[in-house]
């Protein structure tokens, strides 16, 4: 219907130029074709305006009905979100294991308790996400915005945050064991009573960074403005050594 109405309204418009160009100036013709042209043109943004009101309201109905499967779905591994407009979602204790997320807007998001092993949530938007409890596991967070986010008591073992925006995180109780954080930003981030063993911090920015009481060992590496006080660096015993009874 508004395909056809278009057509119309481009077919008007240029039978009344071609009438306009035809007649005489000063002509009862030309100034008919003149007033055809005004209301082809004025008809023709009509037509549009409804076009970008209709395909506003497609694209609402689309995002709340995926948000309403998603909620009402407990299992959603390997789920394909990417670029998807996932704002304010509150999905605690779900499982999006290995799910596609890349370049989602995830802000504001409640994912606590969630499973998120080996999702891939590159490029996404996690500012002022709640993850606390969660697991990410071998997750990748490359280029990801976790601003502002709380990712307390959450495992993140293996994790890809590689040039990820952790600026004023959130990290307190939670596992980064193997964690590449090369380029990360941790401006004003807190990292408290966490496990850092093998964690890789080159070249992150910790400006105002609280990062203390934590465990980590001879694998972990920081940069070399870094000043960590107090730590706790982990030693693994030498069972060989040990006299275990039978």
């Amino acid at each position: 219907m508004r395909a056809a109405a278009a057509a119309i309204v481009s077919s008007v418009v240029a039978a009344g130029l071609a009438a306009t160009l035809a007649a005489e100036a000063g002509s009862v013709w030309r100034a008919l074709g003149l007033a055809v042209v005004s209301g082809g043109i004025v008809g023709g943004a009509i037509v549009l305006v409804d076009n970008m009101l209709s395909l506003a309201a497609d694209q609402r109905g689309q995002h709340e009905s995926l948000v309403a499967r998603l909620s009402t779905t407990s299992e959603l591994a390997g789920i394909d979100l990417r670029r998807e407009d996932l704002k304010g979602l509150y999905l605690p204790g779900r499982s999006i294991v290995a799910g596609n997320l890349r370049g989602a807007d995830l802000r504001g998001a409640k994912l606590f308790f969630a499973d998120g092993r080996y999702a891939d949530l590159e490029d996404a938007d996690l500012s002022d996400s709640d993850l606390s409890g969660s697991t990410f596991a071998g997750a990748n967070f490359a280029g990801a915005c976790l601003r502002g986010a709380t990712l307390d008591d959450a495992d993140f073992t293996g994790a890809c945050m590689r040039g990820a925006n952790l600026a004023g995180t959130s990290i307190i109780t939670s596992r980064l064991v193997g964690v590449d954080l090369t380029g990360a930003d941790l401006t004003a981030a807190v990292i408290f009573d966490s496990h850092l063993e093998g964690a890789r911090f080159e070249n992150a920015a910790t400006d105002l960074a609280r990062i203390s009481a934590n465990a980590f060992d001879s694998t972990t590496t920081w940069p070399p403005s870094m000043v960590i006080d107090p730590a706790v660096e982990v030693h693994q015993p030498d069972f060989a050594s040990m006299s275990l009874p039978n």
